[in-house]
């Protein structure tokens, strides 16, 4: 008697798709059992339905979910590098066929279950390697272009998953000027190699003490009779335009694809709103709108009927000492407070990537509250979305209506 694994997700699986374990036993009376295990723990045990040819299938999902977090936002912006961890991003887990008579246990490899979800149709042509570090083909764990336009002001994510070839250092290179070769060329090592799964924010405080902006130096730097670099750190002056992150393995040899940032001050007349959302890939993505930003708010009341007269010996009356009964009163109101949101011109490649924005289940809006900024969790109120293209429709932007996630509620005796 024997058990065999006809077929099973890829080493890394998106935990929203199908996980399926489809199985065949040679034993036409013994039972089997599906075991999950999580960390070596045993979760779940199934008896599973074989068939009259011994095959039988059970999607292993469900046992998962519980496991990972689907609201996780990461807003140390001051932290260059951190893990995306094991029963948070993604959870590891291990199956273990049992047959009934003779107790053996047929144990698959240990695989991993990471916070991400590919289109039904896609999830056909899905290859875990497209996304676990192996070499320059290999993707950030993010649909955006790949030369995304941003500003200091808003910090930037990167995430990306390990593989057969883990990543222990990142490579970033600095233009200045729209130079073609770059000015400056830095390499971080990974301070945690145990880790499966990372993100890097790109952004002013997570530079830290490794740059200094030259706005920030005071002008007695200016007379210092030295080089910056024996003075100590690096330095990002007004006229750096872009930059490259690009994962290293111990061998110094890539392990994914380069992403560039392009920096644009957002020369406009309105506010300018970043907002930050976890993609579908799992990993974090940031926009910043620029154009008219409105207000909105939604009301709801509900009311209850009261009788308007007031009864005396001497007769009824509507009003009291001039002062009208009440008839129609609320006794519960509830308002929601959102923005409605404008986007510059984008082209087909950002209406596409849009798409991830308007679908996302965590996402938050960046607001300045008497001076200090917070993130605040919000809903999108669309319902439908179609990318435009530019050949048939031209430049456009996008227009999305935010909700900020807090009911507002009154009520009244």
């Amino acid at each position: 008697m024997a058990i065999t694994y006809i077929q099973t997700p890829q080493l890394w699986t998106p935990i929203n798709n199908d996980m399926i374990y489809y199985v065949q036993t040679n034993s036409a009376i013994t039972s089997v059992f599906l075991e999950i295990y999580i960390q070596s723990s045993l979760i779940g045990r199934v008896k599973l339905v074989v068939n009259e040819d011994g095959f039988a299938y059970c999607d292993v999902k469900q046992f998962l979910l519980s496991f990972i977090k689907n609201d996780q936002m990461f807003f140390e912006f001051d932290v260059f590098w951190k893990p995306l961890n094991d029963l948070s991003y993604y959870v590891n887990y291990q199956i273990k066929c049992v047959e009934t008579i003779g107790g053996t246990s047929y144990n698959d490899t240990v695989r991993y279950a990471f916070n991400g979800q590919v289109s039904f149709t896609d999830f056909v042509q899905f290859n875990q390697t497209q996304f676990t570090t192996t070499n320059t083909t290999t993707k950030f764990l993010t649909s955006s272009p790949r030369v995304l336009s941003t500003d200091f002001e808003r910090t930037n994510f990167l995430s990306y998953i390990d593989g057969v070839s883990p990543a222990t250092k990142i490579l970033l290179k600095l233009y200045e000027s729209n130079a073609l070769i770059p000015t400056g060329v830095y390499e971080f090592d990974i301070p945690d190699l145990s880790a499966l799964a990372g993100i890097i924010a790109i952004s002013r405080e997570s530079f830290g003490a490794d740059f200094v902006y030259w706005e920030d130096v005071s002008e007695a730097w200016e007379t210092v009779d030295s080089t910056w670099e024996t003075v100590g750190g690096y330095l990002i002056n007004p006229f750096v335009t872009a930059c490259e992150i690009t994962l290293l393995d111990a061998d110094d040899i890539a392990v994914s694809e380069t992403f560039k940032f392009t920096f644009d001050d957002y020369c406009s007349k309105y506010a300018k709103t970043n907002v930050y959302w976890q993609n579908s890939l799992g990993g974090f993505d940031s926009y910043t709108f620029n154009m008219v930003k409105r207000k909105r708010y939604d009301i709801e009341r509900k009311s209850i009927q009261n009788y308007p007269y007031n009864f005396t010996p001497t007769g009824y009356s509507q009003h009291v000492n001039n002062m009208f009964n009440l008839s129609n009163q609320n006794y519960f109101t509830n308002y929601t407070e959102g923005v409605v949101l404008n986007s510059d011109l984008l082209n087909d490649a950002e209406h596409e990537w849009f798409w991830e924005l308007i679908k996302a289940h965590s996402l938050y809006v960046e607001e300045k509250i008497n001076g200090v900024t917070y993130y605040i969790p919000a809903t999108i109120k669309s319902t439908t979305y179609e990318p435009k293209i530019q050949r048939v429709d031209g430049l456009q932007n996008v227009q999305i209506e935010l909700q900020y996630s807090y009911d507002n509620i009154k009520l009244t005796k």
